[in-house]
């Protein structure tokens, strides 16, 4: 069931809520957003997959971008396909320069292996992230600048594009990377990139379902709930505490919750002492802010008031801060 949610997302114009629909007429009782967190936690291990299984692509590529609205900003998604039309590569940037250019064919290379000629369009950036590339190389790349050789990857757009329309925008840049990827996946098997056991080709639908075979270990790991350890914390997680906490304003009891619909235990007393410890960490800088803050020519101070948990009774009162 978990797979099928999966599947059908990144291959139909379904949302997450008619997917959570869907399910209910089966009788199977679906929030949303956990259909939301199975997709981001499985879609990279099914691109990871179908990186080992991908069939060899061309030496002729035509490379071009697309815009991705993330957070009512246009971001921009870099896409390559041989001149057979099979995906060579892709990668989400935030800008539109020679530094991302020239990530996006150091990535496609290294899992691609070199090409003998690379189409692009007239993008100045684009030709200056090929000409970098060319520099470190004893037998340099040829570029052509055809525009209507270009029509091939961006008719291969639309693919993309139609499934994102109907999400109206991404919220966040990593997660909208996930999803992409997940698209990106579908679209490569359904154009018969994936290679195959038997001799005749399966479905769109078995092939996808055939990489959780190759990933089996990992998504093991994923629904099996894991004790973690309380002592040894990685300071990611630590970092992942903090700031939804202080930034995100979720209580620990909360993100003690959404970690256990993700198969991670966490204790909230043991998240508890983990802040105490990282706030005394902290406290030379918060010191140094506070000097710093206080000797500007000007302050402006008010008070406002805080609810407080009285110890021993379990009672909220109010204080001032």
């Amino acid at each position: 069931m978990i797979l099928l949610c999966v599947r059908w997302y990144v291959a139909y114009s379904l949302s997450l809520r008619n997917l959570a629909e869907m399910m209910d007429e089966r009788g199977i009782a679906v929030d949303h957003s956990t259909v939301y967190r199975w997709v981001i936690k499985l879609l990279p291990l099914f691109e990871r997959s179908l990186r080992k299984h991908k069939r060899p692509v061309g030496k002729s590529w035509r490379m071009d971008e697309s815009y991705i609205k993330i957070k009512g900003e246009w971001k921009y998604l870099y896409r390559a396909v041989d001149k057979a039309g099979d995906t060579v590569d892709f990668l989400l940037r935030a800008r539109r320069d020679k530094v991302a250019a020239r990530r996006f064919f150091e990535k496609a290379i290294a899992h691609n292996g070199t090409p003998e000629t690379v189409t692009i369009d007239k993008s100045g950036s684009n030709l200056a992230a090929l000409d970098a590339v060319n520099a470190d190389r004893e037998t340099p790349i040829k570029v052509r600048q055809i525009k209507y050789l270009n029509n091939i990857v961006e008719q291969d757009h639309r693919a993309i594009k139609r499934r994102t329309r109907p999400m109206q925008g991404f919220k966040n840049f990593r997660r909208a990377r996930v999803i992409l990827g997940g698209l990106e996946v579908m679209h490569m098997i359904r154009k018969g990139q994936m290679k195959c056991a038997g001799k005749a080709p399966s479905s769109a639908s078995r092939q996808f379902y055939s990489l959780v075979s190759y990933a089996i270990l990992s998504i093991s790991t994923f629904l099996v709930p894991t004790p973690l350890l309380q002592q040894n914390p990685h300071p990611s997680l630590l970092a992942d505490i903090l700031v939804a906490k202080f930034a995100d304003h979720q209580p620990l009891y909360r993100q003690s919750a959404i970690a256990a619909r993700d198969g991670v235990k966490l204790d909230p007393a043991s998240m508890g002492r983990w802040v105490g410890q990282c706030e005394a960490l902290c406290e030379p800088l918060t010191e140094a802010l506070r000097i710093y803050t206080m000797a500007s020519f000007k302050l402006h101070a008010d008070d406002t008031p805080i609810p407080v948990l009285a110890p021993g009774n379990r009672k909220t009162r109010t204080g001032r801060l």
